[in-house]
């Protein structure tokens, strides 16, 4: 099941009717009923990285930089404890891109030019 958010600041309290959509962030929260399978168990794929979505990889051109995507699935951090799992950014040109050593998140350190590079190949 999904549960999806629009998220805005305001320096007050306000209407929904004077709440601008565009302006607002957007959060969906995924549950899923399942267990964790043990270490044994777990396809290394699955443990490093998130499952495919509907929601596609996809930065808008000129985006400030921030977080763009979690690599490491935060519910199964404590499913193989022996393990180290550590991300790098590989790409055959200069991308701007890093990981959040942290957060396991994938970050964007510069806003993006399609007119420079249209298609990152990480």
């Amino acid at each position: 099941k999904k549960l999806t958010f629009q998220v805005m600041v305001l320096n007050g309290f306000t209407k929904r009717s004077q709440c601008i959509p565009s302006k607002a962030a957007k959060i969906t929260l995924d549950f899923v009923n399942a267990s964790v399978p043990q270490c044994s168990q777990m396809d290394m794929k699955d443990l490093c990285f998130p499952p495919r979505d509907a929601s596609s990889p996809h930065i808008m051109e000129n985006r400030f930089p921030g977080t763009f995507r979690q690599l490491r699935r935060l519910t199964r951090l404590g499913v193989c404890p022996n393990y180290t799992i550590s991300y790098s950014v590989e790409s055959e040109i200069s991308a701007p891109f890093a990981v959040d050593g942290n957060t396991t998140e994938l970050v964007v350190t510069a806003p993006l030019d399609r007119e420079e590079v249209e298609c990152y190949r990480l």
